[in-house]
């Protein structure tokens, strides 16, 4: 039995502060960000997915998010909570040089078969990000949880 019971969840999983602290306080439109105080989603973050230790994690709260999937229908022109994701993604990629998480939480699944680890130089993200889309082919979109390693010093 799983005991991590929870769906649809965003998550940005980084290594130091200053890389998001400012967006706290200047929030991207269309997206709320709240420091993940929830044990279960933290320990299945830690756990299953592996999102180092020392990683603070935030969550986009927005049990509507992953809908606009089902919206994007071309890779250059995607949703507006899509493209302020993507915004917030240059934010902290800009505002440091190490490498952070952007995690989605369709079910909280234990099977590792049914999670798609991406890494992906920023310049990379949407592309990569679009998997997930209803229109894309690519292999891997149906996954349960997609977590995406963004390389911050590349473009």
């Amino acid at each position: 039995m799983n005991k991590f019971d929870f769906d649809c969840s965003q998550f940005i999983a980084v290594r130091t502060l200053n890389q998001i602290n400012r967006l706290e306080h200047s929030p991207v439109e269309g997206l709320y960000l709240k420091r993940l105080v929830d044990v279960s989603k933290l320990d299945y973050l830690k756990q299953v997915v592996e999102v180092p230790q020392n990683f603070q994690v935030w969550e986009i709260v927005d049990d509507e998010f992953q809908g606009e999937f089902e919206e994007w229908e071309d890779v250059n022109s995607a949703p507006p909570k899509l493209e302020s994701l993507m915004g917030l993604i240059d934010e902290i990629a800009g505002s440091s040089h190490e490498d952070f998480a952007c995690v989605l939480v369709q079910s909280a699944t234990l099977a590792v078969e049914r999670i798609w680890r991406c890494h992906c130089l920023k310049s990379e993200f949407r592309r990569k990000l679009f998997a997930k889309s209803l229109f894309s082919i690519e292999e891997d979109s149906s996954a349960e949880v997609s977590v995406f390693w963004i390389n911050s010093s590349g473009k």
